[in-house]
């Protein structure tokens, strides 16, 4: 399946998703990741689409253009941000019934997890 086809996301939820992703990240992220959400957020409100965030490279040639003072690796983290925020949506938008009410049931059924503190006792040879 090419998700390009189906374009099922529209622009205002990849927005809005973006801006939840800055938001997390103004909480408890990191500064690098913080300004990583800040320009993916600033690159899509430029591009006024989705449709290049669905090819990596085709996300990484666009952020390059609109942010050309910034290293290599932060085009690419803000590309792949770009990128996985995008395809995560496609893929929600696109769950057929039945799986949303399996996942949903999963959920409900699942027993919360208890953490217990461990301690490790030094034993000597």
């Amino acid at each position: 399946m090419n998700p390009t086809r189906d374009v099922t996301v529209n622009y205002v939820k990849f927005i809005n998703e973006l801006t939840d992703e800055l938001m997390s990240m103004r909480a408890d992220g990191t500064s690098y990741r913080r300004e990583t959400a800040k320009l993916s957020l600033f690159v899509a409100k430029q591009v006024e689409s989705v449709k290049p965030f669905f090819d990596r490279k085709v996300a990484c040639e666009t952020v390059a253009q609109l942010l050309p003072t910034k290293d290599l690796e932060r085009l690419k983290d803000v590309a792949k941000m770009l990128h996985v925020v995008l395809l995560d949506l496609h893929s929600k938008a696109n769950q057929s019934d039945e799986l949303k009410a399996r996942l949903t049931e999963r959920a409900r059924k699942r027993k919360s997890l208890k953490l217990i503190p461990v301690v490790y006792t030094r034993q000597e040879p």
